[in-house]
């Protein structure tokens, strides 16, 4: 090895580098928590044989199991959210016109839904406005939310949803249900 040329060490680097960047895999699960609510967790892992088990782990230790694809995608729509500082009728108008679906006034600003291939094009016409986009991205918004009311189904939901939450792999989580404010306040 110390004969080898430093043109071949550095070609080798850089194929072991690119293997290990085309590694990275985006994957999909779907399962339901206690109470029937439905999940979608979405992670971006290097290594499937780890992230399956962790999940699986995670869903049958705070009572839910995984399901099958499709078994819970349905219940929920693909969707592009703008989340955007201001708040007001004049977004309204704007927003409609560049393509948004839905619009929903939050505390800290505006929610506008899109259709997934309008995204972009929504986020510019904001922009062009001068909004302040706070930000972007796609997300499975439900179509009907569970409301749970029972405060053993919410601290069981709640502690699944921080061990799915705390796995590395998992980047995004998305559910279909309500906890009350009342219920949360007992929780703490």
């Amino acid at each position: 090895m110390a004969n080898m040329p430093l043109a071949n060490i550095q070609r080798a680097i850089d194929r072991q580098k690119d293997k290990n960047a085309s590694q990275l895999q985006e994957v999909t699960y779907e399962g339901y928590g206690p109470g029937g609510v439905a999940i979608i967790v979405e992670c971006t892992t290097d290594n499937l044989n780890r992230t399956y088990p962790d999940v699986r782990l995670a869903f049958s230790r705070h009572g839910g199991n995984l399901a099958e694809k499709g078994s819970v995608a349905f219940q929920f729509e693909r969707r592009g959210l703008i989340h955007i500082k201001e708040k007001g009728e004049a977004i309204f108008e704007i927003a409609v016109e560049a393509g948004a679906l839905d619009i929903s006034e939050e505390e800290d600003g505006t929610i506008l839904y899109t259709d997934p291939k309008d995204l972009s094009q929504v986020r510019k016409s904001l922009e062009g406005s001068g909004y302040t986009i706070l930000s972007v991205e796609l997300a499975y918004v439900p179509k009907t939310n569970v409301n749970i009311e029972d405060i053993d189904v919410a601290g069981k939901i709640i502690r699944l949803m921080d061990a799915l939450e705390d796995l590395e792999d998992v980047s995004n989580t998305f559910v279909n249900f309500d906890i009350s404010e009342d219920i949360l306040a007992q929780l703490d």
